[in-house]
């Protein structure tokens, strides 16, 4: 069945995702893409450790149309032409604010899109909260937002997450990080964890993520830290990690892997492009600089994945808590999603 959750086709504002074939294989698996065999050939290396960047000479601040994306001010890059394999495509929206100054606009409650989630830090109390980017640490589902979500329509981004998913594409959930500046009880550290608990869809080797830094990213002000190869072990129990100085809400964390195994900080510039498979585990220090680190990302899956059930397994429990949190925030109950082609009913991710 195809995806169609709140977050697979953006209600037919995607402008990406085309009708995928079934594509299931003899045991029930989906097969793997038919162009997966391009990322081995443009990322070597890429299935021992799990992720790869971006060729360097591709960095999204190393094409002239294309560096506006991650600058505040300025406007996003505008495509002339859609894709080969894309089945449609958006050119009717002028060029306007660029995304530093769309989230900006966002945390000020200046707009307000449809469904999109607004994180600050745990460390500050509902007393404290004034609408600000010094109080906004993510926004998430910003799939209904214009400005931010032509990021994820990029060609320069596509073209290499279609390796990975094929040419039916669907963008599956979306983020802005804007990591504060650490208040000295490390929460905003991100515990090592793996994507896939918070997606109930599958196969993962169908999964991407694509993740870009909007400025100069390192251990000082909380890189990405990697486990490289991690992606080929199974999805492992997350919970929230005992953390003395707190937890920011929905942060789960591995219980039980290998801290002996070697940690790769991946350090990047202004617009380079990381892309990781959903069961690398992975996470990202605290920000020990006194300025916001600011990255944006977005998973991308092939149309043709499907979704599962997650009743019974270790992602019951985030399960629940989005559920709960649907019907908290925009008053969502009854979360169900019919797989066309099973005729069954599963749990999805609000």
């Amino acid at each position: 069945g195809r995806l169609q959750g709140p977050l697979a086709a953006g209600r037919g504002k995607l402008g990406w995702a085309g009708r995928a074939g079934s594509g299931r294989g003899g045991e029930g698996r989906l097969c793997a893409p038919p162009s997966a065999w391009l990322a081995g050939r443009r990322f070597p290396g890429v299935s021992r450790s799990g992720y790869a960047r971006q060729p360097p000479r591709e960095s999204l601040s190393g094409r002239a149309e294309v560096d506006r994306l991650v600058s505040s001010p300025g406007p996003w890059p505008r495509t002339a032409q859609p894709p080969a394999s894309a089945s449609c495509w958006d050119t009717s929206a002028a060029p306007s604010p660029g995304p530093s100054n769309e989230f900006e606009r966002i945390c000020r409650n200046e707009v307000k899109p449809e469904r999109i989630m607004i994180m600050r830090d745990v460390t500050i109390g509902k007393s404290e909260y004034v609408p600000s980017e010094k109080m906004v640490t993510k926004v998430q589902d910003f799939q209904e937002d214009k400005e931010l979500f032509s990021y994820c329509t990029l060609p320069e981004i596509l073209k290499y997450v279609e390796c990975f998913t094929g040419p039916n594409i669907m963008a599956m959930h979306t983020m802005l990080i804007n990591k504060p500046p650490d208040s000295g009880k490390k929460t905003s550290r991100h515990p090592m964890h793996q994507d896939l608990h918070y997606f109930c869809f599958r196969p993962s080797n169908s999964i991407v993520c694509a993740w870009t830094a909007m400025e100069h990213v390192d251990q000082s002000n909380g890189c990405l830290t990697v486990l490289p190869g991690t992606h080929k072990g199974p999805l492992k129990p997350h919970d929230y990690p005992q953390w003395e100085g707190g937890v920011n809400i929905m942060y789960h964390g591995i219980q039980d892997y290998d801290e002996t195994v070697a940690r790769m900080h991946v350090v990047m510039e202004k617009g380079d492009t990381v892309f990781f498979h959903p069961l690398l585990i992975h996470g990202s220090g605290s920000n020990k600089t006194k300025g916001f680190r600011k990255a944006i990302s977005c998973h991308f899956a092939d149309a043709a994945c499907h979704y599962i059930d997650v009743k019974g397994t270790s992602q019951e429990n985030i399960g629940k808590e989005i559920v709960e949190l649907a019907n908290k925030l925009h008053g969502i109950k009854g979360i169900t999603l019919k797989d066309e082609q099973e005729g069954a009913t599963f749990q999805p991710r609000a």
